[in-house]
């Protein structure tokens, strides 16, 4: 059987609102990955407390992720000095040539990795060289082992800083969540709603107007609005409705014949999409 939640909460882990089974008020098991590779596959954040109700979990994250970041630093020195190096690189047989490894490259048939020796890296350079025609030059062994180390290093330096950003927004995600409310998962259709109903009371106006018709300008009754947006500022940024009257007659016969859009930060989004930034799903 299907569990309904009807509250979600902010997982101390990764930050992202995840479902809250209110039975025993711990979040659902969720899946996170970050670029910088300190999560990965089932969050730590996962049957724990959100953080809404409690914050030791994300304090303790942030120590960690502090001392992984110290870590990386050192490997970063290491590396630019030259003691550290990749540990594998790929060889793209169809482009043949040789670039950075990826884990995207596992079980990808264009791809082959291997272990990073000076010895592997110079036979597959030759292998290259061997394929490629004759007119097209290829990296010697320090250009490619250059390109490599040099990816290796801005690695380093890219997962540094989103442990950083990832730890600072921690930090505010505890100023601005712990000890709040759990987030209701009807209040963030509610707002939408609302919106709809107050545009609703403009949009609906009319006026007396002559109007190019084919038995000439008479005089009759339109819509004020053929379109009427509202908006509303919240703390995942401008949610809006707009209403568009969708047939162009008089409003005596069309009444109830409008379009309507949710947005979000003035952009068009699907309902289902708003109200799950709403909840704070961003």
């Amino acid at each position: 059987m299907k569990t309904t939640h009807t509250h979600r909460g902010h997982c101390q882990a990764c930050g992202r609102v995840q479902a809250v089974d209110t039975a025993n008020n711990l979040l659902a098991k969720h899946g996170y990955t970050v670029d910088f590779g300190y999560f990965n596959g089932v969050c730590t954040g996962s049957d724990r407390k959100p953080l809404e109700v409690d914050k030791s979990f994300t304090e303790q994250t942030i120590v960690e992720l502090s001392d992984w970041v110290e870590k990386k630093r050192v490997l970063l020195q290491e590396a630019i000095e030259g003691k550290k190096t990749f540990s594998h690189y790929s060889l793209h047989y169809l482009a043949v040539k040789i670039v950075p490894f990826d884990t995207s490259h596992i079980g990808n048939k264009s791809y082959e990795y291997f272990e990073y020796t000076e010895e592997n890296l110079k036979k597959h350079i030759q292998l290259c060289r061997d394929k490629r025609s004759t007119y097209r030059r290829f990296l010697t062994f320090d250009e490619v082992f250059a390109k490599l180390q040099n990816h290796f290093i801005k690695k380093i330096e890219a997962d540094i800083a989103n442990a950083i950003q990832h730890i600072k927004s921690l930090q505010k995600l505890i100023q601005e969540v712990h000890g709040k409310e759990l987030i209701n998962v009807a209040d963030a259709e509610q707002i939408i709603e609302d919106l709809e109903k107050d545009a609703l009371e403009d949009f609906y106006k009319t006026e007396m107007r002559k109007i190019t018709h084919y038995v000439g300008e008479p005089i009759m009754e339109v819509w004020s609005n053929w379109e009427i947006k509202l908006e509303k500022k919240t703390s995942v940024g401008l949610v809006g409705v707009k209403l568009i009257h969708s047939a162009n007659a008089t409003a005596q016969y069309n009444r109830d014949k409008y379009t309507k859009q949710c947005l979000f930060n003035g952009k068009r989004i699907a309902r289902n999409k708003l109200i799950e930034k709403l909840q704070g799903d961003i």
